[in-house]
């Protein structure tokens, strides 16, 4: 769904009351490819080094950044398989993950920040204190356009919300 268009998202959000935005799982495969590469670099080099160094200090190191590696490629793995978190746009609001914040308090959707491929969109709660939702390339390909929807559906909400 995140790689489609407004068109598409309307009719979903009008046909079913919801649009759900699972993780684009190309973007975290490439994340992940990364991730095993930088681990797979770590192990090696430390492996070898604690091999050619006397001592055990140097053994626990290798063995501990190891483990720390494969923590963090498995951590990586995770969203990849169960393809979370998921974005949902639906009639209460809008919800990533465990986040969630209903229509009546979105102040507004932010702009979009951050490097080409790091970017991400906020949408800003009414209340300042309250955490605001970040809305990744994760799971929307094209920011601008879901930004521009998003706006629109929280304009049609609000103008609903005044005839009542």
């Amino acid at each position: 769904m995140g790689d489609a268009g407004p068109d598409t998202w309307t009719d979903e959000l009008q046909r079913t009351g919801q649009v759900v935005f699972p993780q684009r799982r190309r973007r975290v495969a490439i994340r992940l490819g990364i991730m095993v590469l930088f681990a797979l670099n770590l192990v090696l080099s430390d492996a070898r080094r604690a091999l050619d160094q006397d001592g055990v200090g140097w053994t626990l190191l290798a063995a501990l950044l190891c483990a720390i590696s494969l923590v963090v490629v498995a951590g990586s793995l995770w969203p990849m398989i169960t393809r979370r978190p998921v974005l949902r746009v639906d009639q209460t609001g809008i919800r990533l993950g465990r986040s969630e914040l209903a229509w009546d308090e979105v102040r507004e959707v932010g702009v979009i920040t951050g490097w080409q491929v790091l970017r991400s969109l906020p949408v800003i709660p009414r209340n300042a204190w309250a955490k605001s939702l970040s809305v990744q390339q994760d799971n929307v390909k094209d920011l601008e356009i879901f930004a521009g929807w998003l706006t629109e559906v929280l304009a049609q909400r609000r103008k609903n919300d005044v005839q009542s």
